[in-house]
Formats: structure tokens, C-alpha cells, sequence
């Protein structure tokens, strides 16, 4: 048994060892990604999220043509996106800071412009769905109470 625990102490010591020498911690922190993706109801634009620009944003695609361009820039990272089926807005989250308080926005597709739909930063909004027929999203609250969440529906104006 003993030379098992010697066995593994040597193996995590050379392990970490070979990844120290390979690997400095910024080189982790500066990996790109992307996320998220969703098909415009057409099929013809890709939306997602991606860190190229430091902090996870959302980005199109129009797909056949062109380079992806980057619809937001804030400081703090969004966390998720989605079409509404109308094709010509997106709703969207993000908090502030880093709260993890995730706040709802709508963004208009060809504008660049985004309405709050929410703006309680000490309430977390957990987006759930959209109606089929767009003129609603479904979304989790602790608004209520902070220990609890809700579920709750709220109609879109256009």
C-alpha cells in the first residue's frame, strides 16, 4: 500500500511539474471561446457569445458571407442570447459587476440598440423561454424573496 502512495506522489509531482514547465497561468486565462450559438428563425444569421474581446459579448455571423461583427461592448460579460421569432430582435442577459444579479435586455438586430427589460440589480432574472409566438419570455425571479424563486412571464412590447 505504501508503494502505491509513492507511486501516485511521484506521478502528481511529475504532472505538475510538466504542466508548469508547458503552460504559465496567463496563457490559460487568455483562451478564447465561443458559446451559446443560435439560428436566426430564417437560418441565414448566426448569433453567440464569444471572449475575443476580453469579456464575453454577443457577436453575428451572416452566414455565406462576411466577417462575424461584435453587436455589444460592456464591461461585464453577457450570459446568454437568444432570437425572438420575429427574426429582428434578440433578447439577451448580463449583471453588473459581477453580482451574478443576471439582468433581461431585448437588442434590435440591425440597430445595435438594447431596451432594459429589467432593472432591479439586487434581483437575479434567470431567463427560462420564449413564447412561440414571441410577444412573451418566461423567466425564474427572486424578487419575491431572495431565499425563493419565482416563475414569472412577461409580455414584450414589439
Amino acid at each position: 500500500m505504501r508503494k502505491f502512495f509513492v507511486l501516485c506522489a511521484l506521478f502528481v509531482f511529475a504532472a505538475v511539474n510538466f504542466a508548469q514547465d508547458k503552460y504559465t497561468i496567463q496563457q490559460y486565462l487568455n483562451i478564447k471561446s465561443a458559446s451559446s450559438p443560435d439560428f436566426s428563425p430564417d437560418g441565414k444569421t448566426l448569433v453567440y457569445l464569444s471572449n475575443v474581446s476580453g469579456t464575453s459579448q454577443i457577436w453575428f455571423a451572416d452566414l455565406g458571407k462576411g466577417e462575424p461583427r461584435q453587436a455589444t461592448l460592456f464591461e461585464d460579460n453577457v450570459s446568454f442570447v437568444r432570437w425572438l421569432p420575429d427574426g429582428k430582435n434578440l433578447v439577451f442577459g448580463k449583471a453588473v459587476g459581477g453580482n451574478e444579479n443576471t439582468q433581461l435586455f431585448t437588442l434590435k438586430n440591425n440597430s445595435y440598440k438594447y431596451e432594459e427589460l429589467t432593472a432591479n440589480p439586487s434581483v437575479r432574472y434567470n431567463f427560462g423561454d420564449i413564447s412561440r409566438d414571441g410577444k412573451k419570455i418566461y423567466y425564474s425571479s427572486n424578487k419575491r424573496d431572495r431565499n425563493y424563486f419565482d416563475v414569472y412571464s412577461m409580455e414584450l412590447d414589439g
